[in-house]
This record gives C-alpha cells, structure tokens and sequence, in this order.
C-alpha cells in the first residue's frame, strides 16, 4: 500500500510540474507578460522531470542484470514515450502547416533530435519534444548507469558533474552565444540547456536519491504531522530556489561576463533548482504526511497521468493560438486562458487513453499491464480501451468546444470592408503609407494606431491584387529606432476556403499588451512571409533588403 502511495503521489506532482512549464509558456498570451518568469523559473520544471525519471527508473527498477531484463526495459521505456510523441509530432505538421524536412523529420520520429546541437534539429517541428529526446538518451544508458550501482554510485555522480562542469569551460572558453539562435550554430544553451550530455547529472542524481530511500525508508519512524511539516517545507524549499536562483544567475553573468566565465549562469537558469527538486521527491516519496495523502486524490493522480499528454500537446495549441490570434474571438484573457485549459486537458486525457495506453498495451502484450505502477492506470486500462462513458463524454464534450470556435473563426475569418472604410481608419500623420504594396500580391490599404490603458491596438486593412489563397503570415514588430525589435504579434492571413478575388479588402485587428510593451517602441514594421520566403516591399522606410515596411509611430502615438 505505501509503494503505491508513494507512485501516485509522484505522479501527481508530475502534472503540477508539467502546469508551470504550460505557464510558462502561455503567460504572454493570456495578459501575464514574460515578466511572471522573473518572480519563479517555471521553466526550471524540466530539471524536475529529468530528476524525477532518474528516481522512479532506479526505484522501479534497482537491477538489470540479463539481456531479456535489459530489452524488456527499452520495450516498456518506448512503449512509454514514443507513440504520444509521434502522435504529437504528425498533430503538430497537420495542425501547424509544417513542411517536411527528411532529416530533421526523421530526427524527431526517432527521437535523437536533441543529441544535435543546433536549433534547426532540437526546436523542429513541437519544439517541446527536445526534453523527449533528452530522454530517450538517458533510457539508452540507465542499464549500463544501474550496473553496479551500489559500488559505483559515487564516481557515475561525480562524473556526470564534472561534464557539466568541462561542458561550462568549453562553452566560454569557445565563447558561444548565450540565446538559442538558428543563425548563430552551437550555443550555450544547446550544449548547457538542451544536450543530454549536460542534463545527465540531473538524471543521475534522480538515481542516487531512489537509492538513498530505499536504504533509509525501512528505518525512517516520522510521526504524520512531523512528516506533513517536512513535506510543507520541501515544497517551500522548491519555490524558494526557482525564485531566489535567477537573481543568482543574473549576479553570476554580470560578475563573470568580463572574466569571461558567464556560462555557469545559464546552467543556473535551467538546472540551479535539481537539489531541491530532489529533496522534494525524496520527502514526498516516504509518504508519510498530509501532504502526500492528498496527492494520492484518484483526481490528481489523472491528472498526473496525462501530463505526459498536457506536455507535448500544450505548445502546438498556443502555437495554432498565436498564429491565428486575430481570427479567435476577442475575449477577455480570463475567458481564452479558460477555454485553453479546458481544451488542453480534454484532448490530453484522450491522448492519453487512446492513444498511449492502448498503445502500451499493444506493444507491452497483454501480460505485462503490471508494470503500471498507479492505482489509476490499474482501474482504468481495461475500460478505458473500451470507450467508458469519461472518455465518450470527453471526446463529445471537446468536439463541440472546437467545433464551435472553429465555425466562428470560419464565419469572421474575411472582416472584408469597404475602400471607403479603408481610407477612413487612416489618420493623416500615416496616409503616406497607404498604397505601399507586398510583392505585387497585396497592398495596404489603411492603418491606424491607438494606445490604450491596456495596450497597444492596431488596424490593418489590406487588399488582394490578384486572386488567390490567403497562405502568407503578417510579421508584426515592434521597433526601436535603429529597428530592433522590442515587441512581436506575429499571425496569420485569414482562414478562408475559397480564392479572394482581386479587390477585395479586409481588416486585421492585433493587440498587444502592456506587458509587451517595453516603453521605447517608435517604429512599427510590417512584413509579409511563407517559409524561407519574404515578399519585397515597393516604397517607404524599409529593411531586411527592402522586404520589411517601417512605420514612424512617434506622432500617431
């Protein structure tokens, strides 16, 4: 009973992590601003999943000693992963209009796209899925990391440290980039953030924690209210070093950047909290307190379940969001960050009950259902790959939501107006801009400009000069004077089915949030693009070798 306490408890705590990095991730859609990172690292979430795979891998498995135990373990690790990652990865083509590239596509079907350092590889296709990859390389060698583990702990522990540690020097001493760049190559946080070799010290740790539980468990006597305090003060110690080690990344780059030494501070940012994190599972994996019990709540152990789900499919939802954000109805933030999560755990807990536990069964064959270890995943594998009512309910539920938005999409995807109306929404301190045409396929017909309380509002009219499809993407930024870009609300043309006739005109309306908002923006810049192509631009103020149109808002705001 307490090992499966101990399983569902952690389990839970799996989709709290996985809820920060959706937070993470979503809070400049949904009125948060970029800024919420700065109070915690909520992406500092994956050094937990890293730490806490190493520990449920050497718990669950504390020997593997023969080549069938061996195989079995790669057949169970994929059969775990890689149906909802290549699930995710087609969603993510389909619903994202992803071209196919042989190399990268095959990359991430075979999940080593994050063994190559370079941000065309590890960010391909659902960019999330790195962490997946990342993975896969510590499932590779788990077999050969537990071989003897008990004799050879210490020096496996120190070795993935010094690497970190030899990866620090390398990154400096080259002085890579910090910032992920397709345009720069190999970067600091490719080979600090990204690379397994460099996140492998946190999986290990995860192992050294399960095996110091399993040596102390049998003599640990806590009462349950000294437990809880324990359990309350490992979560406090958690948000304690996700708050306090960004100010220490921050000191650390602004001391050692002149020394030449700044890598260590993107080291911090990712990976600074495993400790805690690993105190955390340790404390909540005895089982002992309030706090434990409570995430043994069936409901929170679901939850935890289909995290897996919630992770891969989150970014390709906000991704379609952000690309199509002015054709979404205008809600307040509240209401869209609702619907949002409303839609991201429907399709999740599909995802997960018929797509990967069916899938593990197949793969796992009937007789190995055992090595599920939650109370959840033992009740509902049967009746889950027979459809019960949840999962009915569920799929009736989620196709009404979506398809409900996507008919509104549909029905105000043409916001056509007229020429007349065009012109009208043109303040004169911008009519000099009307007319300047995109590739001879479309022209700006009108703009207008308004700053408000709660941020910047924009107008766009356009027109098509000849008939065709809307495909292209509107590049939105926000610049400095010697256009840098300080702000971006980058969408998509409108969802149409049919051919716009030449003529026809309609309007985008884009908003961008104070949080956005940097304060030195004077400069809008316009332009329009497919893939590895951009449409030149005819006239104005312009860059990118005139395929970028750059507006002076300085008197319209």
């Amino acid at each position: 009973m307490q090992v499966k306490q101990r399983l569902d408890a952690l389990t839970s705590l799996r989709f709290f992590a996985a809820a920060m990095i959706v937070i993470y991730h979503s809070a400049d859609l949904f009125g948060r601003g970029s800024n919420s990172n700065n109070y915690f690292l909520l992406g500092q979430a994956v050094s937990f999943f890293f730490v806490l795979s190493g520990f449920i891998l050497a718990y669950v498995y504390p020997k593997l000693e023969t080549w069938p135990e061996i195989k079995q373990f790669y057949r169970a690790r994929i059969a775990r992963i890689w149906p909802a990652q290549l699930a995710s990865f087609l969603l993510a083509c389909y619903l994202l209009s992803l071209s196919w590239d042989s190399k990268t596509a095959l990359a991430n079907i075979f999940m080593i796209h994050a063994w190559i350092p370079f941000q065309t590889y590890f960010f391909s296709y659902n960019s999330v899925s790195w962490s997946i990859s990342t993975e896969i390389f510590f499932y590779l060698v788990f077999p050969f990391l537990i071989h003897q583990w008990d004799k050879t702990w210490l020096v496996k522990l120190l070795a993935s440290g010094i690497i970190v540690i030899l990866l620090i020097q390398v990154s400096d001493l080259l002085q890579l980039p910090n910032c992920c760049n397709p345009m720069k190559g190999i970067t600091k946080e490719a080979l600090l953030y990204i690379h397994p070799a460099s996140r492998i010290f946190e999986f290990i740790f995860g192992m050294f924690i399960a095996a110091y539980l399993r040596k102390k468990i049998g003599c640990v006597q806590w009462a349950e209210f000294r437990a809880s305090l324990y359990e309350i003060v490992a979560i406090l110690l958690a948000g304690a070093s996700m708050h306090f080690v960004s100010p220490l990344a921050i000191w650390v780059h602004t001391t050692r950047t002149s020394s030449g030494l700044s890598a260590l501070s993107v080291w911090l940012v990712n990976s600074g909290s495993m400790f805690a994190f690993g105190f955390l599972i340790y404390i909540i994996a005895m089982g002992r307190g309030r706090v434990s019990a409570w995430l043994s709540h069936p409901l929170l152990v679901l939850l935890g379940e289909i995290s897996f789900s919630v992770y891969l499919l989150h970014q390709i939802l906000l991704n379609y969001y952000r690309a199509n954000i002015t054709f979404f109805p205008h809600l307040p933030n509240i209401f869209s960050l609702t619907i949002f999560w409303v839609i991201l755990l429907l399709s999740s807990y599909l995802m997960w009950a018929l797509i990967e536990m069916p899938s593990r069964r197949l793969i796992l064959g009937r007789g190995q259902k055992k090595i599920h270890g939650t109370n959840v995943m033992q009740e509902s594998w049967r009746s889950h790959l027979n459809l019960n009512r949840n999962t009915i309910s569920a799929s009736i539920v989620l196709t009404c939501l979506l398809t409900t938005i996507y008919y509104t999409m549909m029905i105000g995807s043409i916001n056509s107006i007229s020429p007349s109306d065009a012109d009208i929404m043109t303040p004169k301190e911008l009519k000099s801009v009307v007319g300047t045409r995109f590739g001879n396929l479309f022209a700006l017909r009108g703009i207008k400009v308004e700053h408000k309380d709660d941020g910047l509002y924009i107008d766009l009219a356009w027109e098509s000069l000849v008939e065709q499809k809307l495909t292209y993407s509107n590049s939105i930024h926000l610049t400095d004077a010697n256009g840098n870009m300080l702000a971006q609300a980058d969408y998509s043309q409108p969802m149409s089915r049919a051919k716009q006739k030449p003529g026809t005109i309609w309007k985008d309306s884009i908003f961008i949030s104070k949080d956005k908002l940097k304060g030195g923006e004077c400069k809008l810049a316009i332009a329009l693009y497919r893939p590895n192509h951009l449409l030149p631009v005819d006239r104005g103020d312009r860059d990118w070798g005139n395929q970028r149109l750059l507006i002076n808002l300085e008197r319209s705001l």
